[in-house]
């Protein structure tokens, strides 16, 4: 994960607790301000309920005085025991009827018919069906508006029910009675019979079309009873926060209903508010985290990086330099520049020391071309005189004084050439010359060089017959397979030592095996370095040998490897390009993998 990305989360995580904490509070609020809202609205529908409980009451009152005063003979002229003053006074009921127990209206105000009442008594004028006591009805149809018909039983002398008195409660004036009464803004009051329908609506009329979706909105008014709140949506569809009551008769429901969106506005409205601002601070913040993150953080570790990276492609002189970071990065900075300070001083140290290394090899190297050229007349010399005195001796012992005179020189000239061919390899880089020649050539040289030198130490040289071609410098690759035929005589005591080659689709691998002492497989990556011998109990030669035989086949671009096994002997191998004359066959060749085999 990026720096910045990290510094972001942790932002993220800081604002975190902050966001959970203000969402927990706002959240508790509008828990609480919603309890308060459904408390209110119970409050106003349980006044509301008690209004209509005492409206009741009236009736009810009024109609147990009318009943006392008609008494004991409700069949005599009752209308004529009615208080003249009734019609006027109770305006809010639409009529006051009596009806016998055989279905005649005995007294009635406003003009009613026996028709009308028969529709709203519904039978309950009769002994058997009438009511027990004051009775709230359903809702029914009354001329041009709606009623509530009240009930109540008339009794004769001997308490037996001669008929029913019918008070019919004008719900045109139910309606504006509950409007005048003081609602908070955006409420509804509700006042519904026990069948559900709507008796007064607030705002809004109580017409015949409220009834339906009043059944179909509160059947839980009508099946609770009660009190309580409930939220559900109104008879418009918007959803409220009903509190409802019951009236002390059980038939007659009252609900007052809140705007549940409109209560709850302000607490969402600051909940959104400090949602935006936190957000917003959130945002702020990230902003200046990125912002300084760019400047303070990633501009340094650029300028860092860029520096490093010119270092590494070799321009010395990269500095960071001055940088308006923190103290961190700007000490790594000077630390950088310090470094490169001293890393710049070292180069040009080791720059002059190499240059006086450079003097100090070309001196020598003109040293060891003077020294050769001058060792090299005596060796002529002794070699001349060597052969001359050969031809005035006759005697045997003469001759092999003479032989260890030869012998001596040639190896003395053969440590020459060793150090001579070191030193022109590691100050003066030769360039290979390739060209196409037989390899039988070289291996005849290598035949006629060292079949002496191995016969002296009674060993057998064996160079086997090869007619393939290669692609090679000759010169060089004949210094490669004389130094391994050097060092293979060198360490071997007896046995026999195999020159030979054997070809591949590409390539002509010439191996030089012995059966000497071997090499311990811990220092087959070290016997190609300079001075280093495999025995130090040989102390022949310099250790030059193989140190020019991998320089000079990394110079031709061809491979060496290496097989040995302590004890039982070595087999150094060089793989040479092929050569392909046009037209041209080869014989299978013998090959050295081969020979070896059949030693024992």
């Amino acid at each position: 994960m990026s720096l910045i990305l990290r510094l972001l989360l942790v932002i993220l995580l800081t604002l975190l607790p902050a966001v959970a904490v203000v969402t927990y509070m706002q959240w508790d609020l509008r828990g609480r301000m919603l309890a308060a809202v459904h408390e209110d609205a119970l409050t106003l529908a349980s006044l509301a309920v008690s209004e209509q409980d005492e409206v009741l009451e009236g009736a009810r009152n009024l109609m147990m005085a009318l009943d006392a005063m008609l008494r004991p003979d409700v069949a005599a002229t009752v209308c004529d025991r009615l208080p003249p003053p009734v019609e006027p006074e109770y305006a809010r009921y639409a009529a006051i009827a009596i009806m016998a127990a055989d279905g005649g209206i005995l007294c009635a105000t406003g003009g009613t018919h026996a028709d009308d009442l028969a529709a709203i008594v519904a039978g309950r004028h009769r002994p058997e069906t009438a009511p027990v006591g004051f009775t709230v009805d359903e809702r029914r149809r009354w001329r041009d508006g709606y009623v509530l018909p009240l009930l109540y039983p008339l009794h004769g002398a001997a308490g037996e029910t001669d008929g029913v008195m019918v008070l019919l409660l004008d719900l045109d004036w139910l309606d504006t009675a509950l409007r005048d009464r003081p609602l908070p803004a955006d409420a509804t009051l509700i006042a519904v019979d026990r069948s559900g329908n709507v008796l007064a609506r607030v705002p809004g009329p109580a017409t015949a079309d409220s009834a339906t979706p009043a059944a179909d909105s509160f059947p839980v008014l009508t099946r609770l009873g009660g009190s309580g709140t409930v939220e559900m949506p109104g008879v418009n569809g918007v959803l409220r926060v009903f509190g409802f009551a019951a009236t002390d008769t059980g038939d007659l429901f009252v609900a007052v209903g809140l705007n549940r969106a409109a209560a709850t506005a302000a607490i969402d409205r600051t909940t959104l508010w400090g949602v935006a601002v936190i957000a917003l601070a959130q945002s702020l913040a990230f902003a200046i985290a990125w912002i300084g993150h760019r400047r303070l953080v990633l501009a340094p570790l650029r300028r860092l990086g860029m520096a490093a990276r010119r270092w590494r492609e070799g321009d010395s002189a990269a500095r960071v330099g001055p940088m308006n970071a923190p103290p961190e990065l700007r000490g790594l900075g000077e630390a950088f520049d310090r470094m490169a300070d001293s890393l710049a001083q070292r180069e040009r140290d080791l720059r002059d020391a190499y240059r006086v290394a450079e003097d100090a090899n070309t001196v020598k190297s003109r040293l060891l071309a003077a020294a050769g050229h001058d060792l090299r007349q005596p060796l002529q010399a002794i070699a001349l005189a060597t052969e001359a005195l050969r031809t005035t001796v006759s005697e045997p012992p003469q001759h092999r004084m003479l032989d260890l005179i030869d012998r001596g020189s040639r190896k003395l000239g053969r440590a020459l050439d060793t150090l001579l061919q070191a030193s022109m390899q590691r100050f003066h880089r030769p360039e290979p010359r390739h060209r196409v020649f037989p390899v039988r050539d070289l291996l005849d040289e290598v035949a006629d060089e060292w079949t002496l030198p191995a016969r002296d130490k009674g060993l057998e040289l064996r160079v086997l017959p090869c007619t393939l071609e290669v692609d090679s410098d000759r010169d060089m690759l004949a210094t490669i397979v004389n130094n391994l035929v050097a060092n293979a005589v060198r360490y071997t005591d007896r046995g026999r030592i195999v020159v030979g080659c054997r070809r591949s689709a590409t390539l002509v691998s010439i191996s030089v095996l012995d059966t000497g002492i071997g090499i311990a497989p811990e220092m087959l990556d070290t016997i190609f370095e300079e001075f280093r011998q495999v025995s130090s109990s040989r102390r022949e030669g310099f250790g030059l040998g193989l140190a020019i035989v991998r320089r000079t086949a990394d110079l031709l671009g061809h491979r060496m490897t290496v097989d040995s096994r302590p004890g039982r002997g070595s087999c150094f191998t060089i793989h040479v390009p092929r050569a392909h004359p046009p037209g041209r066959k080869t014989a299978p060749e013998a090959t050295a993998a081969g020979a070896v085999n059949r030693m024992p």
